[in-house]
């Protein structure tokens, strides 16, 4: 039995999302459908939402037990134990007190429990005989939270915009090094718990069979934590440390809600080899060149429905494998092939593969995004309504993600990916090197998206360095900086609240490296010949229509 917090907290996330629940895939019609779409359009929508959120709820119960697997199973059997990570708010409160790791992490805990893991992590079976791990989810980088009139509302399939992976690495690394993390600290705070603490009276026997594993084994268990978290962050250090990060280090230790590093991590855990610390600096350097990418290759969580439209996936258009893709993500949090969870990411393939986007929480003035379809059309349609895949000579966008691919990565990559199936022999693992990671390194660019669902992607461009909808269109007035991790929605200019002196979460500064707010601006090329800047009715119409997808 799967120890943890289940029903309560599947409970608690279906609660949440019957507010903004999607049914209809809303795929961009072609020109000759236009009259039809304009009728579509002029009808309520209130109506239509409504009639979207419920067909997407129908979705989701007549996958109950994928999304069940979806929101609560961790996505490999490698984790600090579940009952020893539940103690850190009181271990090491400075990091790990709910308020605290909200600011620096992203994390969230339900305050209404005396004990609780954060909802971003669940419970399975790790690596020791009997006892669970606490680690990711599916739904940890991809459920997000809007705000809706006043209440925190789910919605699954959206990028978390809050948490900071770096930043979790960083703090989990921290914490195992603290002097108040040990054995003895341990023991101490499981002596005063009460049967139920954390599982809940109806599985305390399962949490006391658990406790007793950690009272015998709490030095074994927290040696093995520094033993392992310490090797992947010396080799972080001694590689992307030195190579990819070195004109912004403190970037490795978070900062950014929403982002991560696209492969760097993985690349790194997967290939370094054991030796390189004992190697000569130039043939250090050479390695790391070969390995590396020169610049933080820098991504936005994506948002994941309708997969099944996706030919390509990832930013780049690079993996045409449905069941790979999943893998690939499970692999990018647990870095090691042999202890990723397949069947989860079987479950998961099939779950997000036909899953419609979320209808628009607020309202929309219809006779605007009547209007605003034509202008779709001109603008956005040819790249967006086919996953167009755009060279960046065209685009001008930051080119980091796209170039940092190296060809000794690749073939790394490809091989951990390989592993990563393990003895399955299912058809979808059983697929070209080109359908599992397509050589884009001859053209580099990215893929445009689908526009269904865009209202719940902010920020945009692939690096996350545009804050709306707005700026996208009028590119001189993009900021600088701005804050990433808010909830709070600009329905006027269509992306989550970004202003730096009003916005919770961390700032963005696009001068960084792998955060350039350029390109995508040519206005024949992109816009339709339109200058949004000048054109203000010609854009409201447009934001209204793209709330509608």
């Amino acid at each position: 039995m799967r120890a943890g917090f289940g029903s309560n907290k599947f409970g608690r996330m279906i609660v949440a999302s019957v507010l903004l629940t999607a049914a209809i895939s809303c795929k961009m019609l072609a020109p000759s459908s236009l009259h039809s779409e304009v009728a579509h359009v002029e009808n309520d929508w209130e109506m239509q939402r409504r009639d979207r959120d419920d067909a997407r709820q129908s979705y989701f119960k007549t996958k109950a037990d994928s999304l069940r697997s979806f929101l609560e199973t961790p996505v490999g059997y490698d984790g600090m134990p579940a009952i020893i990570f539940a103690l850190l708010p009181e271990l090491v409160p400075d990091i790990w007190a709910p308020d605290i790791a909200s600011k620096q992490i992203g994390i969230t805990y339900d305050t209404s429990r005396s004990a609780a893991l954060p909802r971003e992590l669940h419970v399975g079976p790790g690596s020791v005989p009997g006892l669970n791990i606490a680690n990711f989810s599916c739904a940890t980088c991809h459920v997000g939270h809007v705000s809706v009139a006043g209440q925190e509302v789910a919605i699954i399939g959206a990028p978390n915009t809050r948490l900071d992976t770096a930043a979790f690495r960083y703090q989990l690394w921290r914490t195992i090094n603290d002097q108040r993390f040990n054995a003895a600290a341990i023991r101490a705070l499981l002596a005063t718990k009460k049967p139920g603490w954390l599982y809940g009276t109806s599985q305390s026997d399962l949490e006391q069979a658990e406790t007793k594993i950690i009272d015998a084994q709490a030095e074994m268990l927290v040696d093995q934590l520094k033993k392992q978290l310490n090797i992947r962050e010396d080799t972080v250090k001694k590689t992307l440390g030195a190579y990819t990060y070195a004109r912004l280090p403190d970037l490795l230790n978070g900062g950014v809600p929403g982002a991560m590093d696209a492969f760097g991590f993985t690349v790194a855990s997967l290939l370094t080899p054991p030796d390189l610390s004992s190697r000569s600096g130039d043939e250090q350097h050479k390695v790391l060149h070969d390995l590396l990418p020169t610049q933080p290759p820098m991504v936005d969580i994506m948002s994941i429905w309708e997969q099944n439209s996706r030919e390509y996936a990832q930013w780049d258009g690079s993996i045409k494998a449905k069941l790979i893709r999943n893998l690939g993500a499970e692999l990018g949090v647990i870095r090691d092939p042999s202890k990723v969870n397949r069947a989860n990411a079987a479950v998961a393939t099939d779950f997000i593969g036909a899953m419609p986007p979320p209808a628009y929480p607020f309202p929309v003035d219809m006779k605007k995004a009547a209007a605003g379809r034509e202008i779709f059309v001109r603008a956005c349609q040819r790249c967006h309504d086919h996953g167009t895949f755009v060279p960046l000579d065209i685009l001008s966008v930051d080119g980091n993600r796209a170039r940092g691919l190296t060809v000794v990565a690749r073939k790394g990559l490809i091989a951990g990916l390989r592993a990563a199936c393990g003895d399955t022999v299912a058809v979808e693992c059983s697929v070209s090197d080109e359908d599992i990671l397509l050589d884009r390194s001859a053209l580099p660019g990215y893929t445009a998206p689908s526009l269904a669902g865009i209202w719940a992607r902010s920020p945009y461009l692939h690096n996350g360095s545009v804050p709306t909808i707005y700026h996208m269109l009028v590119p001189k007035e993009r900021p600088i900086s701005f804050k990433r991790g808010d909830i709070s929605f600009d329905e006027v200019k269509l992306g989550f609240d970004y202003d730096a002196g009003r916005a919770a979460g961390k700032i963005l500064d696009t001068t960084w490296p792998g955060f350039s707010r350029t390109g995508h601006d040519i206005r024949d090329v992109f816009f339709g010949g339109i200058d949004f800047g000048v054109e203000q009715a010609k854009r409201e119409h447009l934001i209204e229509y793209l709330k509608t997808l």
